[in-house]
């Protein structure tokens, strides 16, 4: 019984390294690990611990962290965003693309596309 208890601990150990070393997360960023989505706030040796967007405290043990895929939402600074954006037919589409297309130019942190640029 001890043999199988310690081989829980020995694997959030190694994996605990492993974060450590890999750093795939770092604290303060915005992940989403096993279902759980918010911030992490301390990667220990043994357990990460995250405060969710409600504000708990969770405690996830490395092996669990290190073996499930995770979601860095903050991990790269650009992020695609798609809008959809519906005019009436009795509505002018050049008009509506010659807005969106000022609007976007105006967006200081707006990144150019090639389907923006052929717009």
């Amino acid at each position: 019984m001890i043999g199988f208890a310690s081989q829980n601990i020995v694997g959030n150990l190694v994996s605990g390294c492993f974060l450590m070393f890999e750093r795939p997360i770092k604290i303060g960023d915005q992940v989403e690990i096993n279902g759980i989505a918010g911030y992490v706030t301390d990667i220990r040796i043994i357990s990460t611990l995250m405060r969710t967007y409600d504000g708990l405290l969770v405690r996830i043990p490395n092996q669990q962290v290190f073996t499930t895929n995770i979601t860095n939402i903050v991990g790269h600074p650009v992020r695609r965003f798609e809008y959809t954006i519906r005019i009436r037919y009795s509505d002018d589409a050049s008009a509506a693309i010659w807005l969106i297309k000022d609007l976007i130019d105006k967006e200081p942190f707006a990144l150019l596309s090639l389907l923006h640029q052929s717009l």
